[in-house]
Order: C-alpha cells, then sequence, then structure tokens
C-alpha cells in the first residue's frame, strides 16, 4: 500500500483485524492509537 501512494514519504497505515466500523473503540485502544501516531510523527520530525 505505501508504494502506490505516489510519493516517496512513509505512510502510518493501522490494521485491526477484530475493529468494525461502530467507532467505538475502547480507551486503552484509543490512547494506543495516539501513542502510535504521535510516535510516528515524531520519527519524521526527526
Amino acid at each position: 500500500m505505501q508504494a502506490s501512494t505516489g510519493s516517496d514519504n512513509p505512510v502510518l497505515i493501522r490494521y485491526h483485524v477484530s475493529s468494525g466500523h461502530s467507532g467505538g473503540e475502547p480507551l486503552k485502544v484509543q490512547v494506543n492509537n495516539s501513542a502510535e501516531s504521535l510516535a510516528f510523527l515524531m520519527w519524521q520530525l526527526r
């Protein structure tokens, strides 16, 4: 998927097998997602 973006920039892809489309993720999952996004951002800003 990253190769097909048409860009040389990295892409953060989040894939959860057990999640649905309801959007009702538990707080632990929401915190984990935020931490992953911030870590990705910090990696890119260095």
